[in-house]
Formats: structure tokens, sequence, C-alpha cells
């Protein structure tokens, strides 16, 4: 299809915008970025072919994001990396080696995988004479609306803490200008909507061009103006974004308006500029800037281009299956490297002792390897042992009422990250997360000193990750420093502005430790407006502030945030529970009994709602109900002691003396509420009249006890008791 009958089609069918819905903070912020960086560094003469080309690529596409619902996936970004690796694999698109070309689709689109590959192993590979391409087609986003940084999406990146989880554009610039500080000549070209929010990367750019030598040349195509959307759709090749599409199309040699055989800069310019402005109608407009010579050649249309499509291996080619295909032996390290391998596969990172992938790359590097291999394997461990890290570090960013995490965890993680960071010495970032988690393990442990001291590592480490602050802020909540603890959720606050946890934490300190009830219904309100900007689904958000507002007595508040958590967790008993303390304050106990019922129904587990039941019943005078649902509790939780009290006392009414008996020793003897129990076997022995022991239970209560109201009651009862011997 040639260009015309391209726009043509355009105008006809409205092309697909790579722009959010639900995942936008703000819809129109949030941008799809697709993102091609080359850089040329090369010292010869760009118009001839190097007689030794050294060319490299780092080519990464996202339309699967694994924290995304599939609703907000892209469709052609994977498609436009793979079909750009075809290309630059071609003899016309300069004939990259494939094993240079590091392919990262989806899954292997990593944040730990973005940056290892674009930070080190491409930095660690480039020679002044070398050429280097970047291409990145995914999801872009900022925070806030007038928020200056921008980020790309990686599959697991977190929209709660882009900061963590996605990569900043900040951070692609310092790569280009620290990392390939070398570089002769950079071409960047960037697909981006919201192209304005490339301005870190562009002012990287030319704040190298500043300090550079005269010889650098550097062009940056970026494919939109700010505030405009880059538009993918199946109408342009079957599926690619429109600036690839035509980014391609010109490479190929639509570009080569005076037929020489090669697409200079200045032509592929003139060619984009026309043909993505005519597809979009004037939607969308492209933007050069830079210092480059116009008559810089792009690509040679006289040679072969790719003969097979999306062909692309991102794979590690196996030393000893490349060994037995060629007829030779393996070497031992093949062997080793292999083995490797297969216990990353398998997710043997850091056990069994011994047969663990960390164990394993130990070995490796005992043998005499060339510097490509080592630093092929420390790049790989530190994908994976951060990319494991990170899921641990996402799990705690969802908060413990969504998946709550033990110490254990907390150290794996420390180790897993800690061990990342042996190899990537220099990464403060990862030291900070192993520091992190090594002071979330201790504050679990109950060690808060050892704690504090390693999340304030933590912090000085990465002093702009939210993360620490948060668990600082735990960490003095638990230490009863309320003053300490606002300031630190405050602070993670403010670095990670879409974050729901610390909202929660601080409505749960102003709630439930201070009763300042308006500052914690505002902390609420705060993580559900996040919630419902992000699309996200947080029922105990909703849960927790109906009962603050229960406990207000704001009943109608109090049913519609009970009503939209049962909408949004449908099978958490504890949400019918909240409703159903609603009715019964309400004195509809019909319905308090329903929902009591079903909260009970769906979680055989659940205490609370029976308790509810039983103290329902006792007041309806159903003796044998309230005796059932007490004995369902107490299955579901034999060691709760309001349960085993309430348990005692009904068999106390119904004057049970021998079970009451045997129901309150069982207390004793498991240590579960020693007073209680004592109190009750003293209220046994009244009731058969054995007033001596009776008066020796109550005296043995009391000396266990320093609850004065407690203490007075027990005192009443044990002059009644020797009244009566």
């Amino acid at each position: 299809m040639n260009g015309s009958s391209l726009s043509a089609a355009v105008r006809s069918t409205a092309a697909c915008v790579r722009c959010w819905s639900r995942i936008s903070v703000r819809p129109v912020l949030h941008w799809p970025v697709r993102f091609a960086l080359t850089a040329l560094l090369s010292g010869v003469s760009f118009g001839q072919e190097p007689a030794q080309p050294n060319f490299y690529a780092v080519v990464i596409g996202v339309s699967e994001f694994e924290n995304l619902p599939k609703e907000e996936w892209l469709e052609y970004a994977n498609r436009d990396a793979k079909t750009f690796y075809d290309f630059i694999t071609s003899p016309r698109g300069r004939a990259f080696p494939p094993e240079n070309v590091f392919l990262l689709t989806d899954k292997e689109a990593l944040s730990q995988a973005m940056r290892t590959k674009l930070g080190s192993t491409l930095a660690k590979k480039i020679k002044p004479e070398d050429t280097v391409y970047i291409f990145i087609a995914t999801h872009g986003t900022v925070e806030r609306e007038a928020a200056k940084e921008g980020y790309l999406m990686a599959y697991d990146s977190d929209r709660e803490d882009l900061y963590t989880s996605a990569m900043p554009m900040r951070e692609l610039g310092n790569i280009m200008q620290n990392r390939l500080k070398n570089a002769r000549r950079i071409f960047l070209f960037a697909d981006v909507c919201r192209a304005g929010k490339l301005g870190q990367v562009q002012g990287a750019v030319n704040r190298y061009i500043e300090d550079a030598s005269s010889k650098t040349e550097t062009m940056g195509l970026l494919a939109s103006r700010p505030n405009e959307f880059s538009r993918e759709s199946d109408q342009w090749g079957g599926g690619h974004g429109v600036f690839t599409y035509y980014l391609l199309k010109g490479l190929m040699g639509e570009a080569d308006v005076d037929k020489d055989n090669t697409v200079t800069a200045s032509e592929l310019i003139s060619y984009l500029q026309t043909n993505v402005e005519d597809a979009t109608e004037r939607q969308q407009h492209i933007r050069d800037f830079g210092d480059f010579e116009p008559e810089t050649p792009m690509s040679f249309v006289d040679k072969p281009g790719p003969e097979n499509s999306h062909l692309a291996a991102s794979f590690r080619r196996s030393p000893t299956l490349v060994a037995a295909l060629q007829g030779g032996v393996p070497r031992e390290s093949d062997v080793v490297r292999d083995a490797l391998d297969r216990a990353i596969a398998e997710g043997r990172l850091l056990s069994p002792a011994g047969n663990s992938a960390w164990d394993i790359y130990q070995r490796y590097l005992q043998y005499p390897l060339a510097e490509e291999e080592r630093s092929e394997a420390e790049d790989q461990m530190v994908i994976v042992l951060a990319s494991a890290g990170d899921k641990v570090l996402w799990a705690y960013r969802r908060g413990d009422q969504v998946i709550p995490l033990n110490a254990a965890k907390y150290a794996e993680g420390a180790e897993l990250f800690g061990r990342a960071s042996e190899i990537s010495r220099d990464d403060l970032a990862l030291q900070s997360k192993a520091k992190f988690m090594a002071g979330r393990a201790m504050v679990e442990n109950r060690q808060f000193d050892q704690g504090i001291a390693l999340l304030r590592e933590a912090v000085s480490l990465d002093p702009a990750a939210a993360y620490a602050y948060n668990g600082l802020g735990i960490a003095y909540m638990e230490q009863q420093r309320w003053n300490e603890a606002i300031e630190n959720f405050r602070a993670a606050s403010a670095r990670a502005q879409m974050w729901v946890y610390p909202h929660y934490n601080l409505a749960t300190l102003y709630a439930k430790n201070l009763r300042r009830f308006r500052e914690a219904e505002e902390e609420f309100r705060a993580g559900i407006a996040i919630e419902n900007e992000l699309g996200l689904k947080y029922a105990y958000l909703h849960y927790n502030l109906g009962a603050l507002y229960l406990e207000q007595r704001r009943f109608p508040q109090a049913e519609e945030q009970f009503r939209r958590a049962i909408e949004l967790k449908p099978d958490d008993g504890r949400n019918y529970t909240g409703l159903g303390m609603v009715f019964e304050m309400r004195k509809n106990l019909r319905d308090a009994e329903a929902n009591y019922l079903k909260a009970g129904a769906l979680d055989p587990k659940l205490v609370q709602p029976r308790l509810q039941l039983a103290e329902l019943y006792r007041q309806q005078r159903q003796p044998e109900l309230q005796q059932r649902v007490l004995e369902e509790a107490m299955a579901a939780d034999p060691a709760d002691p309001t349960v085993l009290a309430m348990l005692g006392q009904l068999l106390l009414a119904n004057k049970l003396w021998d079970r009451a008996e045997q129901h309150f020793t069982q207390m004793l003897m498991s240590n579960v509420d020693p007073v209680g129990a004592l109190s009750g076997l003293g209220d046994v022995h009244a009731g058969q009249e054995n007033w001596p022991q009776a008066a020796e239970d109550y005296r043995q209560a009391i000396a266990r006890t320093t609850d004065r109201n407690k203490i007075r009651e027990l005192e009443r009862k044990l002059q009644s008791a020797e009244r009566r011997r």
C-alpha cells in the first residue's frame, strides 16, 4: 500500500491512539510511548561502512504489562520492536550481528533488565568507533499534571511508585550523558505522546553536545508535539505505530527522494514530516533537533532488506549446544554456564545450597573467562536477582491489608538485592533496596533499633525512593513515636504521590492511636481518590473508612463504604460483618443477622461475625443458637479470649457447672486469659456452693491482674464467698 492510499484509509477509518484510559493518572497526561534511540558512535567517515563493524543495539517493545488490565495493554509495541530488529540485522539496515542485538519484549522487558541492558551491557561494550541503536516502544506516564518527570513503563512497572518501578526519562538522559559519554554521534528517535515530557532526555543530549568535542554529531526526532498523541493501528502495515511504520518504510527506501540508493538524515526527516502528518490528518507532527549533517546516510537501499519478519531470537545460545553442533567438545566452563541457565529458569536463585544459581555463578567465575563471558553472566545475574527482589517490593507496596509479608520474606528480599549489589557495586538503588528489606525484617522481628538504623541507611542511599520512608513510619508507629511516624509517612507520599499505602498508614495512626478522626478521614479519602484515579480495587480502604464512620455513629456514610467494599471484594466476610454492625446499631436485627450469617458462610475461620451473632442471640434469649455460633467461633480460633469468655459465661448462665469448669480449666492450662479463667472457675465453684474453693480462685485472679476495675469486681466476689464459708 502506498503512502497516499494509507492516508486515505486512515481518513476513512479512525486510527487507534496509544493512550490509556484507567491507567492514566489524568487521561490527557499519560501517553503511550514509542521510543527509538539511535546512538551512532563512529569515528570514521559515516559515508563508508566500517571495515570492522562494531554495531550493538538494545531493542525494547512492551505490549503486555504485568500490573495492568488487558484493556490497557498496547497492541503493537512488541511487534514494532521485532520489526526494527529484523531491519537492523539486514544488510540494508547495516547488518547488525544478531548476537550483538539485545531484544527485550513483554515479560523480558523488566525494569531491571531495561536498566542493566542500557546502562551496563551496552555501556561496557561500546567504543568510540562503535554504533549503537536503542529502540523502545512502550507506555509512558507522569505522576501528576504538574510533574516534570516522565517515565517509561516496563513489563513489571507499578503505577503507584513510578520512580522505583519504571524507568525515569531523567535516567535515560543520564545514561546518554554519562554511560555513553564516548559517543561521537548520537541519533535519537522518539515516538511519544506528549513528547515534551522527553525534555529530560533532550536536555541531557543538549548538555552532552555542549560538553563534547566539535566532532560530535547529534540528531533527535520526536514523533509528536507536546500534548499530541502517538497513534497505532492495524492500518499501518498490519499493525504498527504510525511513527515506527513510516520510520521503517523511509529507511527501507521510500525516503530516498534523489534515488541514489542512500537515505540521508534530511531525506528521512522530510519523509516523516509529510507522511506522519498526512496519515494522522495533521493530528501528529514530528519535531527534530540537534547538530547533525543533513547528508548523513541512514540506510543503503541497494542492499537486501529483511527476508524473514519477526524472527528475532531473544534467548542466549547454549555454549554446549553450539560446541556439539560444531563437532567440538564443550569447555568445562560451558557446562557450568548451562547449569547456571537451568537454575535461573527453574527459579533456584538462592537455594538449595550448592545448587542455587548464586552458587553455580560463583563456581563459573573461577574459570578463566573472556571479559565478554564474565560480563554477560554478571548482567544476567543482576537482572534475575534484582527482578525477584522487585517482586517482594511490589508486594510490600500493596500493603499488609492486601499481601501480608513476614520477616522471612523480607530477609529473602534483602539477600536478593544484596547479591545483586555485590555484582553491580556502584548501583546505589540496589544497595538501598537491600538495606530496606533487611530493616523491614528486623522490624517484623521487633528489633526496632537495628531495623530503624538500616531503614535510615536505605533513605540516605536513595533519598528519592518512597518505600524506605514508609518503612520508617511503620517502625516508629510500632514504637508509639507518633510525630516521627507521621513525618515519614508524609515523606513517602510526597515522593510517590500515587501510592495508597502511606495514606492508609496515616489514617490508621490518626484513627486508632490519636483519635483524630477528621485527619483520619482525610487520609482515607486521599487513598480512595488515588484508587479511583488509577482504577484500582482496594476494598480494605472502604472497609476501614466504614469502621471509622461506624465508631462516630455516622451510619449512612458507614453503610455506603461497607457496600462499596462488598462491591469490590464480595468474597470477603469482613465487609458483610461491617455492614451487619451498621444494621445492628440501627436496631435492624434481621438484616444484621443475615449479614453476619453471610460473613460466616464465606469464611469459616472468621471470628467476629460469630461473636456478633452470639451477642445478638443472647439479647434475643436464644441460648442454643448462641452456643452453636460460639462453638463455631472457638473452632475458628481456639485461643480467642473473647470467644472463650463468652462461651464460659453462657455455660455459667445455663448452670452447666461441669462443662463450665472443664472450659475454664482448659483456658487456664492454655494460659489464655488466666484472670478470666480463674474468675470463671470461682463463679463455677460459687454456683456449686463450694465457697472455700471459690474464694481461693478469686484470690488467685486478683494476684494476677493490675486492672483496678477488674480487681474491684473480684474483691466483691471474694467478700461474698468468704461471708458464705
